[in-house]
């Protein structure tokens, strides 16, 4: 159900039309004016007129007859020119986010008291960008069936665009993430997202926020988003895509909306495999219920908007993996053991010499081992050696989000907006058994409890009619956590020498066996978590001169912050393969039909073995970056959009200097860090060199044809690969 209303009307079954919203500066417009001689006319008056909030923006054609509007937020405007002696010109232009709009007129002479229409120009052709995009109004996001109302999933429509594909029935670590598509061909953590103006980019150094974005709005907070999958303008950063999303502000009129959404299993069939096995009809209920509402304060001045999402997520999960049989588990791998299952047994030797009947002496296993094969549940298909465990489990995906936002237009010149948007998810994904035996692989899995904010504030003033001020400011934060399901609780602590601390215990050591799909115990990086913190100030100013419209601006994140706790093994690793229960040839090689990992396992004999020391690492970074771009028209046909970016990202420094590297040359291979220069905290050599040059072209051929190109460097300004190139991390 979902329902929109008014101050006069009740919510019930009855849908009311959603007008335009007013949003932040994000979208440009300029244009031509003609008399019917082609002659340019100068000093003509052009009014945009936004009909949502009642604010008109004012700009004056130049000696080159040329106007600009270099900032108006995104939506519709009623655009009128104004010159004596020549008829009143009116059209209506719809501005995208982003958008480099172009809207000609040709006055006819005459009285100002008439006026003609004027056709609006095609839309999305923007004739003086060398940059490719596509936009997306809020009308078709909330009217297209999305998959758990999922706002980026339409970007997966955008010309070379590839989505994420990941299930939760698997191990991969990307399992849960949210937002992921790669663009042309480029890693999905380069993309460059931008929310209200402000980095909407995550930090953290593994993705653990489970999204590469700080806050995804709802559907319903959002005004419309653009993706420029070739972002040539030298105002953008990073080296993918820019997927750049406003949100919606109130208007002169009092909107709301009243929504739930239900899916539940009552009609579902049972799977395929559930049923194979025996199993009944796995959960799937998907719940997703909010509201919001926005209005006036003080008519054409003040303006305010709310919006809630609750989402409520139960899945049954398949989970299907080996468990050794009643007779693996005492050690019994004889022919009559082999038979009963269809197979046989290679052969097992203890210190050179098969065992007696290939049957592993109680004397000879190992306690500790023991103790951890009673913790194996029992297969659920009878008679089968591998892939003889099923069960269904249910995962729990819950979110609540909400977002707040002030337009206020404070003055003939001053525009204002704040907004501060909040979110929390808690996902828990099943594993493989129940209880503390887990069998869990991946640390995409287990509990997580996600909590993100963002607070954004901006002011937009025009210094001179040619010359306009923006300014963003804005405050980002997330703090990730992941456990393992049975974190705290006792009875797991059976391998000797893992510690038994509260901050890791809970659970089995995670136990492997080669060849085959058998694993006990929780993933090696649970717990962990991320606590990122982040500062960010930018200033644009532009300027119309005739033919040139000039943009210059820098982009400061300071301070940046992590703490986070990301390393293995904190309870141990361990690998079970054949090597010590096999014979060995002249090669010291295993021979052929000889040795079984779960025999090494009952010996007590790992082949490999881990464990780490708990360690919170406390990086600290920043960067920052200047460019200039210059919007030339050549021709009324042609423009050239020409730019120069710096970029500097610091190296990564810790907190407390807990740093680390190799140095092949001089005797001290092991070089720590201490206070002094950047390159004393970070044993990096920062590279200052990121000067990146930006070159592209926009010919407008024909009416509803333009041809353009472009050409780029592009800079990201970290890596995001893991804990595993953290020097905080070295020993």
């Amino acid at each position: 159900m979902k329902c929109h209303f008014t101050p006069s009307a009740a919510c019930a079954l009855i849908v009311f039309t959603v007008t335009s919203y007013a949003q932040i500066n994000t979208a440009s417009l300029t244009g031509l004016i003609r008399d019917t001689s082609d002659a340019v006319i100068t000093d003509a008056k052009v009014t945009a007129h936004n009909p949502a909030t009642g604010i008109d923006s004012e700009s004056q054609t130049n000696s080159s007859g040329y106007y600009s509007f270099a900032n108006l937020p995104a939506g519709t405007y009623d655009i009128t020119v104004q010159k004596d002696g020549f008829e009143k010109a009116l059209t209506t232009v719809i501005l995208d986010p982003t958008e480099k709009a172009r809207q000609d007129f040709q006055l006819k002479v005459g009285a100002v008291s008439s006026f003609a229409n004027v056709e609006a120009a095609a839309p999305l052709l923007s004739p003086d960008d060398s940059s490719l995009g596509s936009t997306v109004d809020n009308k078709y996001v909330q009217e297209y069936p999305l998959l758990l109302r999922s706002w980026d999933d339409l970007v997966n429509l955008v010309a070379g665009v590839q989505g994420q594909r990941y299930t939760d029935q698997g191990g991969s670590t990307s399992a849960g993430r949210t937002g992921g598509f790669n663009v042309h061909g480029v890693r999905q953590l380069e993309n460059n997202f931008l929310l209200d103006g402000i980095d909407n980019n995550s930090i953290s150094e593994n993705v653990q926020e489970l999204t590469t974005q700080v806050v995804r709005p709802s559907v319903d907070a959002m005004e419309e988003f653009k993706i420029i999958t070739n972002p040539y303008s030298a105002e953008y950063g990073r080296g993918g895509a820019v997927i750049s999303v406003i949100t919606k502000g109130g208007t002169n009129e009092i909107h709301g909306t009243l929504y739930e959404f239900l899916r539940n299993r009552d009609t579902d069939a049972n799977d395929f495999f559930s049923n194979r096995q025996g199993l009944g009809k796995p959960e799937n209920i998907r719940n997703q219920f909010g509201g919001n509402l926005g209005g006036p304060v003080r008519k054409n001045r003040l303006f305010a908007f709310f919006d809630e999402e609750t989402t409520r997520i139960i899945t049954g999960q398949l989970r299907s993996g080996t468990v050794p049989t009643d007779n693996e588990r005492v050690g019994n791998f004889s022919a009559a053991a082999g038979a009963a299952l269809g197979i046989t047994y290679p052969t097992v030797y203890y210190q050179g010499k098969p065992v007696p009947n290939n049957i592993i002496p109680a004397s000879l296993i190992s306690p500790t081992a023991a103790s951890i094969m009673a913790l194996f549940p029992e297969p659920t298909v009878a008679g089968a050696d591998l892939n003889n465990y099923f069960r269904n489990a249910d995962l729990t995906d819950n979110a609540n989000r909400f977002s707040t936002r002030a337009d206020w237009q404070a003055s003939d010149k001053d525009s204002v907006f704040t907004r501060y948007s909040w979110s929390v998810r808690s996902r828990n994904s099943p594993g493989l058994f129940p209880g503390i035996a887990d069998g869990t692989q991946s640390s995409s899995q287990g509990n997580y409890h996600l909590t993100a904010d963002q607070a954004v504030l901006g002011w937009t003033r025009p210094i001179l009619p040619n010359l306009v001020n923006d300014f963003r400011t804005g405050y980002e934060h997330d703090n990730s956590y992941a456990k393992q399901e049975p974190f705290g609780e006792p009875g797991g602590n059976l391998v000797p020498g893992v510690p038994n601390n509260p901050a890791f215990s809970g659970g089995v050591t995670m136990i492997t066996f080669s060849n085959y799909n058998t694993f006990i115990g929780s993933p090696n990086f649970l717990p962990k978590f991320q606590k990122t913190q982040q500062w960010q100030f930018a200033d644009t100013i532009a300027w119309t001169h005739g033919t040139h419209q000039f943009k210059f601006g820098t982009d400061v994140h300071a301070p940046q912050t992590n703490n986070f706790q990301d390393v293995p093994g904190l309870r141990g690793a361990l690998n079970f393969d054949k090597i010590f229960s096999c014979l060995r040839n002249s090669n010291n090689q295993c021979v052929a039909g000889t040795g079984i990992p779960y025999a090494d396992f009952l010996f007590g004999d790992p082949q490999t073995a881990m464990l780490s020391n708990q360690f919170e690492a406390n990086q600290k970074w920043y960067w920052y970056d200047f460019f200039a771009q210059d919007d030339f028209k050549v021709t009324p046909k042609l423009t050239l959009n020409l730019g120069i970016r710096y970029d500097f990202s610091s190296p990564v420094w810790e907190g407390n200097n807990h740093l680390s590297n190799f140095n092949p040359a001089g005797s001290e291979s092991i070089i720590t860090a201490s206070s002094g220069s950047l390159y004393d905290r970070t044993l990096v050599d920062p590279q200052r060199t990121n000067f990146a040059p930006r070159f592209g072209f926009a010919y407008h051929m024909l009416p509803k044809t333009v041809l353009r190109g472009g050409y780029g460097i592009f800079y990201v300004p970290f890596d995001r690969a893991g804990s595993e190139n953290q020097l905080a991390l070295n020993p």
